[in-house]
């Protein structure tokens, strides 16, 4: 059996649930669907149209939890943007996008040269590195590649250093990314963000 805590937190009071679970791949989702479900039908709040907000985590023994977050109602904002003094001169991309078309780059830099995650534990790196998809994300982007080698991130890769991974073919993890991020900005809106547009900025 899995077991599962609940704790409902209102301006009234606090609730909390305990529960066990069978272990089913297929079933376990619907079943912890149904137990949270109740458990907020059955507060003195629930019917009030309050936003709720949602927040959990998978513990594994041995490994870093999971974090899960969800969210509400939405809102519209802007998002400033300031272009770094130290970012490239000529044009570059800015990416008005949800959290999947970023998170394509922690998946490639968790992945091995092999496209495969370091077990587990690397598998939870990746889930709790990953951009959020209640959020907007602006970044910027720049022509110069990136370096990724194991777990490190190295953006702005000079041609020097191209040229040694080119020369060692025994670094097997080291992969390159073909633009860096020369900075990024979001905004949590409350809602499932999907999508992306891409703009050409000039810094001259």
């Amino acid at each position: 059996m899995v077991p599962v805590d609940v704790t409902l937190e209102t301006p009234a009071a606090e609730k909390k649930y305990h529960f066990e679970e069978i272990e089913s791949p297929q079933l376990a989702p619907t079943l912890v669907a149904i137990a949270v479900y109740n458990g907020i039908i059955g507060s003195p709040v629930y019917g009030e149209g309050s936003t709720l907000e949602l927040d959990g985590s998978i513990e594994l023994k041995g490994h870093t939890p999971v974090q899960l977050e969800d969210r509400g109602e939405p809102f519209i904002q802007e998002i400033p943007i300031t272009i770094p003094a130290q970012a490239n001169r000529g044009t570059l991309q800015l990416a008005i996008s949800d959290s999947e078309f970023l998170n394509r780059n922690v998946q490639s830099l968790a992945a091995s040269s092999q496209g495969q995650l370091a077990g587990l534990e690397g598998l939870i790196q990746l889930s709790n590195r990953a951009r959020h998809n209640e959020r907007v994300y602006a970044t910027l982007f720049q022509p110069t590649p990136t370096m990724l080698v194991e777990d490190k991130e190295m953006p702005n890769v000079r041609a020097s250093a191209i040229n040694v991974l080119d020369q060692h073919q025994n670094l097997g993890d080291a992969r390159l990314l073909w633009q860096s991020t020369a900075g990024e900005w979001s905004v949590e809106m409350h809602q499932i963000i999907a999508g992306q547009r891409v703009l050409a900025i000039t810094v001259k």
